[in-house]
């Protein structure tokens, strides 16, 4: 991920969406098909990443294209990706991952409500 600019993830479902969060956390852009709940936990559109409608591919090309074109927005957007990343997603998934083993699950497992308590759970740490 450290020399790619943009991350393409265009498959229709994802558990946790762990290559995204690999992605975001060495500064490339996302731009994924909001297919699946994770997707909107872990993107700020046009913020962190871009979230395209189910099965848009045109849509999806034009977003790789304007990102192509747009060294600027893409470059702020890396950034935003980057401290999005280190800020939230590092402690707090390990805690995340550490609950859920307890349990004997996987964050791929988790349900969106269970994520976003675990998630409220580790900010208070």
């Amino acid at each position: 991920f450290e020399r790619s600019a943009i991350f393409f993830m265009t498959s229709d479902f994802e558990g946790w969406g762990r290559t995204l969060t690999e992605a975001q956390s060495a500064g490339t852009v996302p731009i994924l098909f909001d297919s699946y709940p994770m997707a909107r936990w872990l993107v700020q559109q046009q913020r962190t990443g871009v979230l395209v409608p189910k099965g848009a591919v045109d849509v999806m090309a034009d977003e790789i294209k304007r990102l192509c074109l747009d060294p600027e927005r893409r470059s702020k957007m890396a950034e935003e990706a980057l401290r999005h990343s280190n800020e939230k997603f590092r402690s707090r998934f390990s805690y995340i991952e550490q609950q859920l083993k307890k349990k004997g699950r996987t964050p791929e497992s988790a349900t969106l409500e269970e994520m976003d308590r675990l998630w409220e759970e580790a900010k208070k740490r």
